[in-house]
């Protein structure tokens, strides 16, 4: 009688150990999911704000000017590759 007493028990910790087993290795990949995340949105954020984006300059309509500053033109249009967006 106390050997099935024993195997009760043994058998409930061993549910138990297995079911701690499987809800740590659930929350780690919860967390380090979480971080990974976050790490790709801040980059991907960052990177977005510190590149410069093309953008047509509308008051200067000669070529000359427009060259003179710098700037290039194209399509009848001059155009500033340093134009940053969260001017």
């Amino acid at each position: 009688m106390r050997d099935r007493s024993y195997n009760k028990k043994l058998r409930i910790s061993v549910i138990n150990a297995l079911r701690l087993t499987i809800l740590t290795a659930f929350y780690s990949l919860l967390v380090t999911s979480g971080f990974y995340i976050g790490s790709v949105l801040i980059s991907y954020l960052t990177t977005n704000l510190e590149n410069n984006h093309p953008t047509s300059i509308p008051w200067i309509k000669e070529k000359n000017l427009c060259e003179k500053t710098g700037r290039t033109w194209q399509n009848n249009k001059c155009w500033d590759h340093e134009h940053n967006p969260s001017f």
